[in-house]
């Protein structure tokens, strides 16, 4: 074929390419609930204060609010999938997946993870809080970025059985940095994010500790496993039983 030709019909066969692929991408990432289709989700209180406020808008109950919030949701998901299913291929091609949708709201009632330990019949001892100036064990290793994605998903109820992954990882590092400790408790704190008056003024808002897991050194090979524990309420911001206790070993400032 000539070169003429070749100029005459490629211009148009790309513009048609770069076309298609616009629409593709425009497609995939067109705003979805997927992902986010969750009832353990859904009670979160950062999540619930979200339907409260937006069911007050349109004047609706927030139970009410919520269950049409649920019944929309799926149906829109449903035909988003069968809209996508011909980009989906293309998508794995290109490697143009949409991995990730958006933050679309603050979240307002964080969590704040912790790791504490005891030797035998002894008392909780806090090794690491998250953000603490002085709980500080091993935080050049939780703080790094991809370890705080995980943190932050763990604290989330969907995601239990990858958190007791993590509390049983986390226990084992410090078992190996501290040859007495016989129990380690990996836990979060969750209460609403202070206001500047109340964080400038110290009347912290009430809190609870969630998603409690306590890891016992293996004496023989056995795997470690994550146990449950109670959880313990705590109200105005108290801080946890054994915070502020000297950590059971020195921690090298990172």
């Amino acid at each position: 074929m000539s070169e003429t030709g070749a100029a005459g019909w490629w211009p148009q066969v790309r513009a048609g390419l770069v076309a298609l692929h616009l629409i593709a991408i425009t497609l995939s990432a067109l705003p979805s609930p997927e992902g986010g289709l969750n009832r353990k989700n859904w009670a979160d209180d950062t999540v619930q204060a979200e339907f409260k406020a937006w069911a007050e808008r349109f004047g609706m109950e927030k139970g009410e609010f919520e269950e049409s919030l649920w019944e929309f949701a799926n149906a829109y998901n449903d035909g988003y999938r069968k809209l996508l299913t011909p980009v989906r291929p293309y998508e794995k091609l290109v490697g143009s997946e949409q991995s990730w949708k958006m933050f679309i709201a603050p979240h307002r009632f964080p969590t704040r993870l912790e790791i504490g330990a005891r030797e035998k019949d002894g008392e909780w001892a806090v090794l690491y809080t998250e953000s603490s100036p002085t709980d500080t064990w091993r935080r050049d290793v939780l703080r790094l970025e991809r370890l705080r994605s995980a943190i932050f998903r763990w604290g989330w109820p969907d995601y239990g059985t990858a958190w007791g992954k993590g509390c049983v990882a986390l226990a084992a590092l410090a078992f190996a940095d501290l040859p007495d400790v016989s129990e380690v408790r990996c836990r979060f704190w969750k209460a609403k994010s202070p206001s500047p008056a109340e964080a400038a003024s110290g009347d912290l808002p009430e809190g609870k500790w969630i998603s409690p897991r306590v890891v016992r050194r293996s004496r023989n090979g056995e795997p470690l496993i994550a146990e449950r524990e109670a959880t313990v309420e705590v109200v105005k911001g108290a801080a946890a039983p054994g915070a502020g206790a000297p950590a059971i070993l020195p921690v090298p400032t990172p």
